[in-house]
C-alpha cells in the first residue's frame, strides 16, 4: 500500500506537469497567434525604407542646389566688394591729393591774411593821419569863417540894389514863381508847381492871377479862415511856398521857401486885410525879401526886409 501511494503521487505530479506544459504551450501559441506579424509586413517595411531613401536623396539634391546658388551669390557679392574696395582705394587716393592741395591753398591764404593785416594796419595809420589833417583844416576854416563873417555882412549890406527880374521861366519851361506862370499865359487862380533857382525840386503854391494885375504867389491866409481857396488879395507877390498843411487852406509857408524865392530877384509884398464887418484895406511894399543879407539865414532867423509902403491900411 505504501508503494501504491508513492506511485499515485508520482503520477499525480507528472500529470500536473503535463497539464502545466499543455497550458504553457497553449498560452504561448495563443500569444504568438495574437502578436504574430503578417506575412505581408516585410514588403511594406521595404517600401517605407525605399521612400525614406528617395526622400533623403531629393532633400540632399535640393540642399546641394541651394548650397550651389548660395555659393554663386556669395561669389557675386565678393566680386562687388572687391570692386567697391578698388573704388574706395581710388577715392582715398583722390582725398589724399585733395588734402595736399587744400594744405597748399591754406598756406597761400595764411600768407594773404598776413599781407591783408599789414595793409589794414597801414590803412589805419593813414586814416588816423587823414582824420587829423581834416580836423586841422576844419578848425582853420571855422576860424576863417568866424573872422570873415562880419566883413561879409558889411559887404552884403553895401551891395548895390538888384536889377529887375526877367520875366518867363529861367530855363524856358519850369516857372520859378507864379509871375512866370502868369507871364506864360496861364491866368487862372489855383494851385501850381514852381521851381525856384535854389530849390530845383520845386513845391506847390496857390497863385492869385486876378488881384492887382495877377502873378501873386500866395503865402498865407488869415488866421481862422477855412475857405476852399485863399482870399484873392492875400499873398506875397512873386513869393511863396507850400504851407505846413494843405495849400488850399492857406497855411503858413515855410520861411526857407520864401527865402529861396526872394533871393532870385526883386519882389513886392501885398497884404490884404478884411475885418468882421467886411471892410477891406491893403498894404503894398515895393521891395520885399527874407534873409537877403544873411550869410546863414536860418541861424539869423530869416530876417525880413521891406520898403516902399503904399496902400490904404494906414
Amino acid at each position: 500500500p505504501q508503494r501504491m501511494s508513492c506511485g499515485y503521487i508520482l503520477c499525480t505530479i507528472l500529470l500536473s506537469v503535463a497539464v502545466l506544459l499543455a497550458v504553457t504551450v497553449t498560452g504561448a501559441i495563443l500569444f504568438m497567434n495574437h502578436y504574430h506579424t503578417p506575412v505581408t509586413e516585410p514588403p511594406r517595411l521595404q517600401t517605407s525604407l525605399l521612400r525614406a531613401v528617395t526622400d533623403h536623396d531629393a532633400e540632399a539634391k535640393a540642399t546641394k542646389s541651394q548650397q550651389k546658388a548660395l555659393l554663386v551669390t556669395v561669389a557675386d557679392e565678393v566680386a562687388k566688394l572687391l570692386t567697391h574696395a578698388v573704388q574706395l582705394r581710388a577715392d582715398c587716393d583722390g582725398l589724399k591729393k585733395g588734402h595736399n592741395t587744400m594744405g597748399q591753398e591754406l598756406s597761400a591764404l595764411q600768407s594773404e591774411q598776413g599781407r591783408l593785416i599789414q595793409l589794414l594796419s597801414e590803412s589805419q595809420t593813414n586814416m588816423a593821419r587823414l582824420v587829423s589833417s581834416v580836423s586841422d583844416v576844419l578848425d582853420t576854416l571855422q576860424k576863417e569863417r568866424g573872422s570873415a563873417r562880419p566883413r561879409l555882412k558889411a559887404d552884403l549890406q553895401r551891395a548895390p540894389a538888384r536889377g529887375p527880374r526877367p520875366r518867363g521861366c529861367s530855363n524856358g519851361s519850369r516857372p520859378r514863381d507864379c509871375f512866370d506862370i502868369y507871364a506864360s499865359g496861364q491866368q487862372e487862380d489855383g494851385i501850381y508847381s514852381i521851381f525856384p533857382t535854389h530849390y530845383p525840386s520845386g513845391f506847390q503854391v496857390y497863385c492869385d492871377m486876378t488881384t492887382d494885375g495877377g502873378g501873386w504867389t500866395v503865402s498865407c491866409c488869415r488866421a481862422g479862415e477855412r475857405r476852399a481857396t485863399p482870399p484873392p488879395a492875400v499873398g506875397c507877390p512873386r513869393t511863396g511856398m507850400s504851407g505846413v498843411g494843405d495849400v488850399t487852406l492857406g497855411a503858413w509857408m515855410w520861411l526857407k521857401q520864401i527865402h529861396v524865392l526872394t533871393v532870385q530877384g526883386s519882389y513886392e509884398l501885398r497884404i490884404d486885410l478884411e475885418d468882421f464887418d467886411n471892410s477891406t484895406a491893403f498894404a503894398h511894399y515895393g521891395s520885399f525879401g527874407v534873409g537877403l543879407f544873411s550869410v546863414d539865414p536860418e541861424e539869423d532867423g530869416y530876417p525880413v526886409s521891406i520898403a516902399g509902403y503904399s496902400g490904404t491900411a494906414g
